[in-house]
């Protein structure tokens, strides 16, 4: 039986700890209530409330909004964030973004697939399963390797580890958290890779 969906506006259950790493490249644990650091490519749809950064959005079929933060010369890095959906929607984020929104996107979706999708532009390349219901923080890890590795892990399980079979671009910054309407997201940590 599927869950209700919360309506708009409803309040996440409390995000996990936060352990903040000691070497990483870019940390926001959003505890300052602004967005120093990220670009957003429409700034009306996010805002941080009690330490938690939130992106509202309109009730439409692939309405989404992105933050943007970190630097074009990055190339073999992860990304850390715990994001918690309360309205059946998409979240994520992507890794070696290029200008024109070109870059590896991840996504967690909701009830009714409940799948990791994988994309490269527009492009499908991977997926895995996984339980992903409203009002649930997950914790995902996206790292990014070489030319065409990528290792997307949730809530500590392995969902996608191998090359893909479109190059990403080369290098590129993040795009942290990537959401559609009603996603929430606490701390979003990049860390080199090796």
């Amino acid at each position: 039986m599927r869950r209700p969906i919360p309506e708009r506006g409803a309040t996440p259950p409390p995000s996990p700890k936060f352990n903040r790493p000691a070497s990483a490249l870019f940390v926001d644990d959003f505890t300052d209530g602004n967005l120093e650091g990220w670009t957003p490519d429409d700034a009306s749809a996010w805002s941080v409330r009690g330490g938690v950064l939130c992106a509202e959005l309109p009730d439409e079929k692939q309405a989404h909004a992105f933050l943007y933060a970190g630097d074009s010369t990055w190339a073999n890095y992860a990304v850390d964030l715990d994001v918690c959906g309360m309205r059946g929607v998409d979240k994520g984020c992507a890794v070696r973004v290029r200008p024109g929104k070109k870059g590896l996107g991840v996504d967690l979706r909701g009830p009714g697939y409940d799948d990791l999708k994988i994309y490269i532009n527009e492009f499908p390349v991977g997926s895995g399963k996984l339980t992903n219901a409203n009002g649930t923080w997950h914790h995902m890890r996206v790292e990014i390797r070489g030319k065409d590795k990528c290792r997307v892990t949730v809530n500590g399980k392995t969902l996608f580890d191998q090359g893909l079979r479109h190059d990403p671009p080369p290098r590129g910054a993040s795009r942290c958290p990537r959401t559609r309407a009603g996603s929430h997201s606490a701390p979003c940590t990049t860390t080199t890779s090796s």
